[in-house]
C-alpha cells in the first residue's frame, strides 16, 4: 500500500496443499512462476506523481457492457470483445481486457469525459504494448488533436502512457477517442486493448521550485510554527535545519508533483511512516508566476501533509491535520496583479510520502513561471 505499492513489478507465487487422504490427484495445474506476468496495479507511484488515492479511473472492461447504448462508451471499426488476458499473450495473467482488432486501420473506442471548466487537459492511458497493436490518433469532439500512442512494442509489456494532450475542452461532457490510424512499420496489425484512462489537467505547472528545509516539526507537525520565510523570503538567507545544520534556498525540477521526501529525509536516511512529534519536520516552497495584466484567476493547490499557502504575502488557503496528494483537489480564488507575484507554500510533513503541487488555471498559456525575476530567469524560462 501506499507507496510500496508499484507498478511494473512482476510476480512469483507459493502455493502450500494440505489434505487428509491418501490420494495425489488434482484437477487443476498452476502456471510455472516464472511463466505468470501481471499487468501493472493503478496505484501509487509516488517517484512520479502519476497515481493517487481515491482516483476514479475509467476501466473500460467494466463498461463493456454499456456498448449497445452509446451515451457512455462506444467501440468498432473492426472486431470488440472481450477477452481473457492471457489471450493476448499467453504468458500474461490479468483482468479482462477490451479488445479492438482489424486488419487495417479504423478501430476506435471512445468515452465520455466532463471536463469541469473550460481548460486545457490531458489523459494517462493504461494498455499493453506488443507486436500486434497499431497506432491511435487521439480525438476529442469529433476533432483530431494530432496525439498519437504507438502500441507496438517488440517485447509484449503492460504500460501506462501519461499526459497524452493537451487539449482544450470547454465546460461540460465531451467524448475522447481513440482511433487506429496506421502502424509501426514491424507492427504485424492494428489492435488495440485500453484497460484504463483517467482525465488530468494539461494545464501548464511550475517546472521548478525555490525549497528550504527541513526545518524541525513538533506539534502539529510545525503548522502553527513560525520559521523565517514565513516573514519574508530571502533567497539569499541562511537558516538552521532541524539537526542543527546550516541550510540555504535550492532549486528544485518537477512535472506537476512537488515531492519533498527524496531530497529532505531525516538523519536516519529514511522516509519514516510516523506521525510521531518528533519525526515531523517542515519544508517551504517558492515560485515566481508572471501574467500580462491584472486579473482573476482559480489556482489549484493540495499537499501533504499540513499546508498554509500565501499570495503576494497574504494567506489565501491553509489545511492542517494529515492529507494525501490529488491533483486539483483544493480551488482557491487570486487576484494576480500585472508583472510578478509571489507564492510562497509551507508544507508539513507527518511521514511517508511529503509534497505539494500547485498550478493556476491558464488555458491560453499567458502566464510565466519562474524560480527569479530577473531578466535572465526570465528568457531561459521562455
Amino acid at each position: 500500500g501506499e507507496s510500496n505499492n508499484m507498478p511494473y513489478v512482476n510476480y512469483a507465487i507459493v502455493a502450500y496443499w494440505y489434505q487428509d487422504s491418501t490420494s495425489h490427484k488434482v484437477s487443476w495445474e498452476l502456471p510455472r512462476a516464472k511463466k505468470l506476468r501481471l499487468p501493472g496495479a493503478l496505484a501509487g507511484d509516488p517517484g512520479t506523481g502519476t497515481f493517487f488515492e481515491n482516483e476514479e479511473w475509467m476501466i473500460f472492461a467494466d463498461l463493456a457492457h454499456f456498448l449497445e447504448i452509446d451515451n457512455i462508451i462506444q467501440a468498432g471499426g473492426g472486431e470488440v470483445e472481450v477477452v481473457p488476458y492471457n489471450r493476448l499473450n499467453e504468458n500474461w495473467n490479468g483482468p479482462p481486457r477490451l479488445l479492438v482488432s482489424s486488419d487495417k486501420p479504423g478501430g476506435y473506442l471512445r468515452w465520455q469525459v466532463y471536463a469541469a471548466r473550460d481548460d486545457l487537459y490531458s489523459i494517462d492511458l493504461v494498455a499493453p504494448k506488443g507486436q500486434q497493436f497499431g497506432i491511435a490518433e487521439l480525438f476529442v469532439a469529433g476533432e483530431p488533436t494530432g496525439h498519437k500512442i504507438d502500441f507496438y512494442h517488440d517485447r509484449f509489456h503492460h504500460t501506462t502512457t501519461r499526459g497524452t494532450g493537451p487539449f482544450f475542452m470547454k465546460k461540460g461532457s465531451r467524448w475522447i477517442e481513440l482511433r487506429i490510424t496506421g502502424k509501426n512499420e514491424k507492427s504485424k496489425g492494428y489492435d488495440m486493448a485500453p484497460g484504463a484512462t483517467i482525465l488530468r489537467s494539461g494545464g501548464p505547472w511550475p517546472k521548478e521550485w525555490n525549497v528550504i528545509g527541513p526545518f524541525p516539526g513538533g506539534k502539529n507537525y510545525g503548522y502553527g510554527t513560525v520559521y523565517p520565510p514565513e516573514q519574508g523570503v530571502d533567497l539569499d538567507g541562511k537558516y538552521t535545519d532541524l539537526e542543527g545544520k546550516e541550510i540555504t534556498w535550492t532549486k528544485l525540477k518537477t512535472a506537476n508533483v512537488l515531492w519533498l521526501h527524496p531530497i529532505m529525509k531525516p538523519k536516519d536516511n529514511r522516509v519514516v511512516f510516523t506521525q510521531k512529534p518528533k519525526d515531523s519536520r517542515v519544508a517551504y516552497a517558492q515560485v515566481y508566476v508572471k501574467s500580462p495584466d491584472e486579473r482573476e484567476a482559480m489556482s489549484f493547490i493540495c499537499a501533504d501533509d499540513a499546508a498554509k499557502f500565501w499570495f503576494n504575502g497574504e494567506v489565501v488557503w491553509a489545511v492542517p491535520g494529515l492529507n494525501a496528494i490529488k491533483l486539483d483537489k483544493y480551488p482557491v480564488p487570486l487576484k494576480l496583479k500585472a508583472g510578478w507575484n509571489e507564492v510562497l507554500i509551507k508544507v508539513c510533513q507527518s511521514g511517508g510520502n511529503w509534497g505539494v503541487v500547485f498550478r493556476i488555471q491558464d488555458p491560453r498559456r499567458e502566464l510565466l513561471y519562474a524560480t527569479s525575476t530577473e531578466p535572465e530567469q526570465e528568457k531561459e524560462d521562455n
